[in-house]
């Protein structure tokens, strides 16, 4: 997901903005500054929330509903359509990351967390460089719009199926929740 749909929308939407719809460098910078402001308001509302109870579930729902967002891109016409791609993948992958690296802590034996981690994160951020590379390929043959349209329903669709898997899901069924304690 990262690496071929996020990583290339800080490529092809500038792209696109200057050259498909015609705008100035100056709606560049502010796309790209509505994305961090939405990264660091998204991180401080989900670092102040509780672990939800199905955190596969939630987790797959957020990073879901920030992909999907990318459908807005297939037909677009002005800045503001544009930004709202970023303003809702942005908060909804930091909302999803946060209960991962959570989950990783939690369920990862201590004395393999360190290698777990290396692995997960060489996986996601040893691809990234792949993606606007194979976004600026793949998008110059069908359009940055059917590429980020294309993209999108190829990288939801394992999201829907851990989403109604029953299997992957049966993880947080088995989790044990602290029962509330009244005091006398």
């Amino acid at each position: 997901m990262d690496a071929f749909l996020f990583s290339p929308m800080f490529v092809l939407i500038p792209f696109f903005l200057l050259n498909n719809l015609h705008y100035a460098k100056v709606y560049v910078g502010f796309l790209e500054v509505a994305s961090g402001v939405t990264d660091v308001i998204g991180a401080l509302i989900m670092s102040n929330l509780p672990s939800p109870k199905r955190r596969i579930r939630v987790t797959w729902i957020y990073w879901t509903i920030g992909t999907l967002s990318a459908l807005i891109m297939g037909v677009v016409t002005n800045f503001w359509e544009i930004i709202f791609f970023p303003i809702v993948a942005s908060p909804m992958m930091i909302f999803g990351n946060v209960i991962w690296e959570s989950m990783m802590q939690s369920e990862v034996p201590r004395e393999l967390l360190g290698r777990t981690g290396s692995v997960d994160w060489f996986v996601s951020l040893g691809v990234a460089p792949l993606g606007p590379v194979l976004a600026g390929q793949i998008a110059n043959l069908v359009g940055i719009r059917t590429y980020f349209v294309l993209l999108c329903v190829t990288c939801v669709l394992p999201g829907l199926y851990i989403l109604i898997s029953k299997r992957i899901n049966e993880i947080d069924e088995k989790r044990v929740h602290p029962t509330p304690t009244v005091a006398p």
